[in-house]
């Protein structure tokens, strides 16, 4: 069987957490709120996301506007409530460029035009 040369890049199905802090620590700049109560600064984007998810064994793909990002997650605006604890495979685009992530809902929380969904990101390298 032929081999690819080492040069070309295989697709890829998921970012680890380093890539993805690398992208964060390039892209975003200020920080949306202090980081007095929560792990992590959230950061406030631009974006557009589009991803898959299982629920009553049915298979829904969806696309939504992002809202924030930070190095464990995602904060979407979704017209419909989504289902927590459903995972996600989901691609990010905040600056031109389309990022594989994949994560669980973790909150839909009711607001003004839709729903305020919470992701939290799982990574291959934890």
């Amino acid at each position: 069987m032929p081999q690819l040369p080492t040069s070309v890049k295989q697709p890829v199905d998921q970012l680890t957490f380093r890539e993805w802090s690398k992208i964060l620590s390039k892209t975003v700049s200020a920080a949306i709120e202090s980081n007095v109560k929560r792990r992590f600064r959230r950061y406030a984007v631009s974006g557009e996301t589009r991803g898959e998810y299982q629920y009553d064994d049915q298979q829904f793909k969806r696309s939504w506007p992002l809202l924030e990002v930070s190095a464990h997650g995602l904060t979407l605006k979704s017209h419909e409530e989504l289902p927590s604890g459903a995972m996600l495979k989901i691609q990010v685009n905040f600056d031109g460029n389309w990022y594989p992530l994949r994560g669980r809902i973790v909150h839909s929380t009711c607001c003004l035009g839709g729903f305020k969904v919470g992701i939290k990101l799982i990574f291959p390298d934890g």
